[in-house]
C-alpha cells in the first residue's frame, strides 16, 4: 500500500509512524 499513500501524498505521514 506504499504506492497509493505515495500517490495521494501521505507519505510522510506514512513515513512519520
Amino acid at each position: 500500500e506504499l504506492e497509493k499513500a505515495m500517490e495521494g501524498g501521505s507519505f510522510r505521514e506514512f513515513a512519520d509512524k
